[in-house]
């Protein structure tokens, strides 16, 4: 893992948008080393780009979206999840519309498209950011903190105060070679009292049982269940690695969220990348 990594060559996939209800067609290409992942909205005059990095997050309400003047993608962060699990350091990808699509909720098909064109190794190094001091940051109930680490790893809590649903935590190294498996194939989820008032307001026009686990009052109301016992705090996971490669490079250091979500996550890697003594760049030569 010392060198960058891109794409060995272009590969498309199609698929509806969560909150428009819309085909969305996205084009994932190779990119030279030290480009980063750029996002171009190549349905706009001008086909306008944003870098994937903290800097342009623009909102982090239900998904997080990133934004440079007229190009806005929302819901970025299962394909960075992708990106981050088959370690692409370097991608434009393409996309005709202002969400990543859905998919069926998970990181799954993205990676399998990254896996089936294949990556590359490149001449530049790879560049980490590396936790030396710890940063917390709350909001009610809820906490996000990262912390120096001999790994890279995440641990998610989540508690619903549903009577359905336990308490769940879930943590793993980075450097798990089950990674990919254990986490990929978590799908987003919502609950049935909010994705009605959602799609009221006109959001979540294309979510359903295919795309997410939906939960009523008396738990998971898809047929076919959950794909892990806990695949809702895995989920969360998925969701904070994607967010955390917003960094623009891995972090090494033990990111914790507690009843976290993409806002909280983004307050934390805020303070962090502000705090200069918490963090440093290194490279393994």
């Amino acid at each position: 893992m010392r060198y960058q990594r891109t794409l060995k060559k272009s590969v498309s996939v199609s698929g509806i948008g969560l909150h428009t209800g819309k085909q969305i067609n996205i084009t994932l290409r190779p990119a030279v080393s030290d480009t980063g992942i750029f996002f171009e909205r190549v349905d706009l005059p001008g086909a306008p780009s944003v870098k994937a990095i903290c800097d342009y997050v623009s909102d982090t309400r239900l998904a997080t979206t990133i934004k440079n003047g007229e190009a806005s993608i929302s819901t970025v962060e299962h394909l960075m999840a992708a990106f981050a699990l088959m370690r692409v350091d370097n991608a434009l990808v393409e996309i005709d519309g202002p969400e990543v699509p859905i998919m069926d909720g998970s990181a799954t098909y993205f990676v399998e498209k990254l896996r089936e064109v294949g990556t590359v190794e490149q001449e530049g190094l790879r560049r980490y950011i590396i936790v030396t001091k710890p940063i917390t940051v709350e909001e009610r109930d809820s906490q996000a903190s990262i912390s120096p680490s001999v790994e890279s790893r995440i641990t998610c809590f989540v508690d619903f105060n549903h009577q359905a649903l336990d308490a769940q935590t879930f943590s793993i190294s980075l450097l798990n070679p089950g990674l990919e498996k254990e986490i990929s194939e978590a799908r987003t989820f919502g609950f049935l009292k909010d994705v009605e008032m959602l799609r009221a307001n006109g959001l979540a026009l294309g979510g359903s049982p295919e795309n997410a686990i939906v939960i009523d009052e008396n738990g998971v109301m898809n047929e076919e269940g959950l794909r892990f016992p806990d695949e809702l705090v895995r989920h969360k996971v998925l969701d904070s690695l994607g967010d955390l490669y917003l960094m623009g490079a891995p972090l090494i250091g033990h990111f914790v969220a507690r009843k976290g979500g993409h806002a909280l996550t983004h307050k934390l890697l805020t303070s962090l990348l502000s705090n200069t003594e918490s963090w440093a760049y290194i490279e393994f030569r």
